[in-house]
């Protein structure tokens, strides 16, 4: 093998090697703080409506 052979073989092997920990991770249960995080946020009250643009075509 030429040596950018070897250079393009190499980094796709590091390449399919970081996928396969990314996927390892994703895999996993979610953290119990992550979890409350979200079910705190879902349960926030939401702010009101923002004012109406002034660069937008209204009907009527």
């Amino acid at each position: 093998m030429r040596l950018i052979e070897k250079r393009i073989a190499g980094a796709l092997m590091q390449a399919a090697e970081r996928w396969k920990q990314a996927l390892i991770v994703i895999q996993e249960p979610a953290a119990p703080q992550l979890i409350a995080i979200a079910v705190r946020r879902n349960r926030m009250p939401r702010a009101g409506s923002a004012a109406p643009s002034p660069f937008r075509w209204r009907r009527g």
